[in-house]
């Protein structure tokens, strides 16, 4: 069996672990006191999970620009996997993400 794997794949899956990476570092500050200091109520949850909103010279450029590397396509890729929330070992969390991951890496 001859599986041929586009570069650029590798640069997508480098983006995910490494989103995977920063997620499971900031997990256990955002765990800590600031987030049992947080007000619990609907808009400052509303406000939490409200999507970044990037500034057009923010912006990744295109994969033409870049040889191939989709920047917007590898932000949304981790932008998903935090959406997720927390995901301690054996939680529907840590499911989903790893159910996530590799239908992207089969896809």
């Amino acid at each position: 069996m001859n599986l041929k794997i586009p570069w650029h794949a590798g640069w997508i899956a480098l983006a995910v672990l490494g989103g995977l990476a920063v997620v499971a570092c900031a997990h256990d500050a955002a765990t800590g006191v600031a987030a049992q200091a947080a007000p619990n109520n609907a808009a400052a949850a509303a406000a939490a999970t409200a999507a970044p909103v990037i500034s057009p010279e923010d912006k990744a450029p295109p994969a033409s620009q870049t040889g191939g590397f989709d920047g917007q396509k590898a932000y949304d890729y981790t932008a998903k996997q935090v959406s997720f929330g927390p995901r301690p070992p054996d939680s529907d969390a840590i499911r989903q993400t790893q159910a996530y991951i590799v239908t992207q890496l089969k896809s």
